[in-house]
């Protein structure tokens, strides 16, 4: 029995449970995408699927906290019209184009910026935006 280890059967039970423990941590702690722009049968074609797979409109946040809290919260974001999507796309590439954008954005700032294009045009999508964002910095406020 050489190079054998023999552990008693209470030893096993604690490093199982120890090491679920540790898979629980991991993934409280691990990230997944979330698209702003929600949910995807409301913005399946054209224009407005493309404003939704737009890099801005898409970010990581934390799973099992931020992200679950958004969708516990709100069921979807209304899509807007056509043109005013297209519009969107436009301004969204125009500001990338001016600097004003970027990859590295908070997720506060992308929900902001979505507001502000559809302010007045699409107020439905406007508000729910405004909400998603308000469900955000009610959760960043909560203590940890």
């Amino acid at each position: 029995m050489e190079g054998v280890i023999v552990l008693s059967k209470m030893k096993r039970r604690f490093l199982r449970k120890k090491r679920k423990a540790e898979r629980r941590e991991l993934a409280a702690a691990s990230y997944d995408t979330h698209h702003l722009c929600f949910q995807r049968r409301l913005w399946s074609n054209g224009a407005v699927k493309k404003l939704r797979s737009h890099w801005y409109c898409r970010i990581d946040i934390p799973k099992n906290t931020l992200h679950r809290e958004i969708h516990a919260h709100m069921n979807n974001v209304p899509a807007p019209r056509t043109i005013s999507a297209e519009e969107a796309l436009y301004q969204l590439k125009k500001l990338e184009e001016y600097g004003a954008i970027h990859d590295s954005d908070p997720i506060e700032k992308r929900l902001s910026v979505l507001v502000a294009l559809f302010d007045c045009i699409e107020q439905p999508t406007a508000d729910a935006f405004k909400r998603q964002l308000q469900i955000v910095q009610e959760h960043q406020k909560a203590p940890r």
